[in-house]
């Protein structure tokens, strides 16, 4: 998976460089970054008000719909002012907005819309005065985020909106986040109860039981079982290592046994008492899941450069160019890769853990020499040259990598089949290790090379009365004597 911080917040459609300048003034560099930008507060839009319910000289949510919408006209000081009147279909309410002219061509045509701000009553009329205002369809829970001049909360959650939906393409798994303020006090069942609790109003307007307080021991068990049981399912589903839990500011108890008795590890659960331990357990979740993927990953190449043929007989048929390797990511040169090395017993091993999770899609490379040894050389030669026969006076052991075809030979450049072995964190198995296809033995070839030794002596014809037959002369390789020749004169 492609690390979310590496992908630049211009990778996001309406971000320009322009925004993204101001991105960086909030410390916001990359697609990660941006998604580590927590919200400072929330405004709780949903549960609308009706005009006459709504809180008087508090900031809350009030639902209704645009009556009429005065042109905007300018007022002292070159302030513009747009006024509408708003009706719930009871009461009405006057609404006023300073220097958004824009707004008029949003509003004049009506219909019903949310307005979050402050409302004020006076003898007959209601106000409410430079509100937000939003479509009925943004009913929530709205995260305000930190501003800096030139981007806005709406621009900021426009952004977050995208990054959340980053297609990598791949199928990575889901992850879990389950967050509560409180001890569980509704359900959406009923269960196999004779005594019911529930709140009526609750119940009649959502169709919940439970009576909503954590005083109430009986409704709180019930709650809590019924919890359990759909935390059971989503742990299930998603894997238990991806199902975390947060506890956040209220009475959480249950929530530390719930994330057990779900299946998850005790460690996916995290307390929060307050906005920065809170922040602080989202983070590391995310790096928890950031980290999630195939690590630990490393290659074992087991060459033909050392054959043990007998206890104390080895032979060297592969030479491996320990100066030769060079390492690609999808093809390209990859100058601070791991460095591969050539272990005693022959093996090539390349340690990819210190890289870390290792990214989706990318195909990572080694390439290194190596060639028949002279020792292999020798033995070919011997073999062409009748000195030596290969069906009994090759051993077995390296007739398994010698391998002769017609009258010529291959090298089997391993002894075994290259593996990998690496460690996949989204899952549970621990340890993995494969097999991957073995290179076909390489070709070899010797070239045939006449030697003749002429002995010029026209001046002493000793060696004729002498050695009337010759005499022999002894032909080494490698200080050892390879043949024996009868020179004539």
């Amino acid at each position: 998976m492609p690390s979310l911080f590496k992908m630049p917040i211009e990778t996001l459609k309406g971000v320009g460089k322009r925004k993204a300048e101001l991105f960086g003034k909030l410390g916001v560099d990359s697609v990660g970054a941006l998604l580590r930008l927590y919200p400072r507060t929330y405004e709780d839009w949903s549960k609308p008000y009706t005009i006459a319910e709504a809180p008087q000289n508090a900031v809350c949510c009030v639902r209704a719909e645009i009556e009429s919408a005065q042109p905007p006209a300018r007022i002292r000081g070159g302030m513009m002012i747009l006024k509408l009147v708003v009706c719930d279909g009871y009461d009405r309410m006057t609404v006023t907005f300073f220097n958004q002219k824009y707004l008029y061509d949003k509003l004049r045509d009506g219909g019903e819309f949310l307005f979050y701000g402050v409302v004020k009553k006076n003898t007959y009329s209601y106000e409410m005065s430079s509100p937000t205002v939003s479509e009925t369809k943004k009913e929530g829970i709205h995260p305000v985020y930190p501003q800096t001049a030139g981007l806005s909360t709406k621009q900021i959650e426009a952004a977050m909106q995208q990054a959340n939906t980053v297609n990598f393409g791949d199928n990575n798994p889901t992850f879990v986040i389950f967050v509560s303020d409180g001890n569980p006090t509704f359900r959406n069942t009923r269960g196999n109860y004779n005594n019911l609790d529930y709140n009526q109003t609750y119940y009649n307007n959502y169709g919940i039981y439970g009576t909503g307080s954590e005083s109430n021991s009986t409704t709180v068990e019930r709650c809590y079982d019924h919890a359990v049981d759909d935390a059971r399912i989503l742990a299930t589903k998603v894997g238990a290592n991806n199902f975390y839990t947060i506890g956040a500011y209220g009475s959480v108890d249950r929530m530390r046994s719930l994330t057990t008795e779900a299946g998850a590890p005790a460690g996916n659960y995290f307390s929060a008492t307050n906005t920065t331990e809170l922040q602080q357990a989202l983070a590391s979740i995310l790096e928890d899941i950031q980290t999630a993927g195939i690590g630990a990953a490393s290659i074992n190449d087991p060459t033909t450069t050392d054959v043990v043929v007998s206890s104390d007989v080895t032979a060297h048929l592969l030479k491996v160019d320990e100066g030769s390797f060079q390492y690609y990511r999808n093809g390209v040169v990859w100058p601070d890769a791991p460095r591969a090395s050539l272990d005693a017993n022959g093996n090539v091993v390349w340690d990819l853990s210190s890289v870390g999770v290792l990214e989706n899609g990318v195909t990572y490379t080694v390439d290194f020499d190596v060639w028949p040894t002279q020792e292999t050389y020798d033995m070919i030669a011997d073999l062409d040259n009748g000195v030596l026969d290969y069906e009994t006076d090759v051993p077995d052991a390296e007739k398994e990598y010698l391998i002769k075809d017609g009258n010529s030979y291959t090298l089997r450049t391993n002894k075994d089949y290259p593996t990998v072995t690496y460690t996949d964190t989204r899952t549970d198995d621990g340890p993995q290790t494969i097999q991957y296809t073995n290179p076909s033995p390489v070709p070899t070839s010797v070239s045939e090379m006449g030697v003749a030794k002429v002995w010029m002596n026209d001046l002493d014809d000793r060696g004729a009365t002498e050695y009337p037959d010759g005499f022999d002369m002894d032909v080494t390789r490698d200080g050892v004597v390879f043949d024996t020749v009868t020179v004539k004169p």
